[in-house]
């Protein structure tokens, strides 16, 4: 045998590769590749997307709120809680149900969790952020009519405890939703 020459052995159609030695990755690795990264896309598009909706749930009621119905009273407290919990579950329910129909019709747990995670977090930074417009433009007023006074601790209430909520709605709607 000459030195530096070894027989080759055919991994496909289209290449061959020494014995012994490592496969080069083919297509089909390269299409599962691509598959999984569009499926990441499209899960960050369902997260923006009912992100979005729960925010602007809860933004028009803040708005309608405080700016139109001028309530403050502790029944207008328990109302924030209400719709604040409704929005978040609708969103939820609904991203993790469209979920379920681009796996065409099936879902295991991890995937609906995973994506009412993903949706819960959006939802979570962008009112934080709808907060942070108001208090720029509106001044601290608001959050004192909500008996908080540490901005601080409001935004921290609402990014965490937004996530945290999120995430245990999640579970719990992945788990009604799930479908082998």
């Amino acid at each position: 045998m000459i030195k530096g020459t070894e027989p080759l052995a055919v991994a496909s159609r289209s290449e061959a590769r020494p014995l012994g030695g490592r496969r080069r990755q083919t297509g089909c690795l390269h299409s599962a590749d691509r598959m999984s990264g569009l499926l990441f896309k499209y899960t960050m598009k369902l997260a923006v997307k009912y992100g979005v909706f729960v925010t602007v749930v809860i933004a028009a009621w803040v708005a309608l709120k405080h700016f139109v119905l001028h309530l403050e009273s502790q029944s207008a407290q328990f109302a924030d809680i209400a719709i604040f919990n409704l929005a978040a579950i609708t969103g939820l329910a609904l991203g993790i149900r469209e979920r379920r129909t681009m796996n065409g019709g099936t879902l295991r747990f991890g995937e609906g969790w995973i994506t009412g995670i993903k949706i819960a977090v959006t939802y979570a930074i962008l009112t934080s952020a709808y907060f942070a417009i108001l208090l720029v433009t509106v001044g601290p007023k608001l959050m004192q009519q909500e008996g908080e006074t540490s901005l601080v601790k409001a935004f921290l209430g609402i990014s965490i405890g937004f996530a945290l909520f999120g995430t245990v709605f999640s579970a719990i709607i992945a788990l009604v939703l799930r479908k082998r």
